[in-house]
């Protein structure tokens, strides 16, 4: 941001040896994740590395004031051009309801980029939905402003039809779609790259699956998404879970990509008393390594996991004979990823593989997540198809 808004010869930035000590790296914690990650470097995906390497503090916030010859950071926000911000950074400052709010300063954006929006569905989305919602709100007081420089369509209240406003994913995802319908609303109109014509998910990532292994595809039939998360539990529960309970069909794992899902199975599953160990985004290094280690020696019979912990950790499971999807992840190479875990070479027996397989549940709600793993032209059929199960045989 130095280089690019101020000129070597002439670049004078106050604060910069604050700004290096608020966000750069700590010797210490840079020592600790490399001996963290020591063992699981080699199975991160391509994105791990630029997204947690350095500072990845997902509280910050910073103004940041241009003048033609200088650069002031950590500005009040009322005088800054420019604030870069996390939505939990933000969200501390505009107060929750019923407090003391603070969200003049957001009154006059003029341009507002959403970068990494994907990323932000792995943190609380809620946040994101809070910022948009205490843009362009009436002001509570005159903040000292010079009301002859302001613009007469501010003071008409039509400043969100004047805002400009990039949203970045790497993913297409409802959240995001709901964010770009409802507060993106210039008068200019607006435009949406659609990701499902890419090359990408002409594909999907089930191609990218090393070895043979049998893939099964159950379709819930629901009305409404509001009903899905309980018709998708209740089918879970009276179609899969049984089928799984056998004893060959130990070493299973359950991948769950919502906390509020996995809670609902980790309480129905204490509740039944079944053979399980569980690790979240929540879970302490110790309560990991100890899952682990009993799933893999086969001391438990299922173990489920989250998607943010994997998102955040990128540790490789070892020890899964069968794989159950109780919805489809985010980030569609997950799904390759877990299922090319399965042939592991420590696990050989008399020079065998043992059986394995991989079960997915999805809804007509689905489409993109869908598109991204199996591809369009597949997607497309087994939406629209009769049969509720669609099986494939990678080779």
């Amino acid at each position: 941001m130095i280089r690019l808004l101020m000129n070597k010869k002439e670049e004078y930035v106050s604060n910069k040896k604050r700004f290096f000590d608020s966000f750069g790296p700590d010797e210490e914690d840079v020592n600790l994740k490399n001996d963290e990650n020591e063992e699981k470097k080699l199975f991160h995906d391509e994105d791990y590395d630029f997204l947690f390497s350095g500072n990845c503090d997902d509280h910050f916030k910073i103004g940041l004031s241009v003048s033609k010859k200088s650069l002031k950071l950590f500005t009040e926000f009322y005088s800054s051009d420019i604030i870069i911000v996390s939505p939990l950074g933000l969200k501390s400052v505009i107060g929750a309801d019923g407090e003391n709010q603070d969200h003049d300063f957001l009154s006059s954006i003029e341009l507002l980029v959403l970068d990494n929006a994907d990323v932000l569905l792995m943190q609380n989305w809620e946040h994101v939905v809070t910022v948009f919602d205490n843009l362009h709100l009436q002001p509570k007081k005159s903040h000292d402003t010079d009301f002859s420089r302001v613009r007469s369509w501010l003071l008409d209240g039509h400043a969100r039809f004047y805002r400009q406003t990039l949203i970045f994913s790497r993913i297409p995802a409802p959240q995001i779609n709901s964010i770009f319908n409802r507060y993106c609303t210039n008068f200019s109109g607006k435009y949406q790259i659609d990701l499902l014509k890419s090359s990408k998910y002409q594909l999907g990532t089930i191609c990218k699956i090393g070895f043979q292994l049998a893939q099964v595809f159950n379709k819930i039939d629901c009305d409404s998404p509001t009903n899905l998360p309980e018709q998708r539990f209740n089918f879970f529960i009276e179609k899969i879970l049984p089928k799984f309970k056998d004893e060959m069909m130990s070493h299973t794992l359950i991948f769950v990509p919502t906390y509020f899902d996995f809670v609902k199975l980790r309480n129905y599953f204490k509740k039944n008393d079944i053979s399980f160990m569980n690790i979240s985004e929540y879970s302490d290094k110790k309560s990991v390594e100890r899952a682990r280690y009993l799933f893999f020696h086969g001391k438990v019979h299922f173990m489920l996991l989250t998607e943010r912990f994997y998102f955040y950790k990128r540790y490789k499971i070892r020890g899964i004979n069968h794989l159950v999807f109780f919805d489809l992840p985010s980030y569609a190479e997950y799904y390759s990823s877990f299922c090319n875990f399965l042939p592991d070479p420590k696990r050989f027996k008399n020079g065998q593989l043992e059986t394995f397989s991989s079960t997915v549940l999805y809804s007509q709600f689905d489409a993109q997540k869908l598109c991204a793993i199996v591809g369009f032209q597949r997607a497309n059929h087994m939406i629209n198809s009769d049969k509720s199960v669609h099986m494939f045989m990678t080779e």
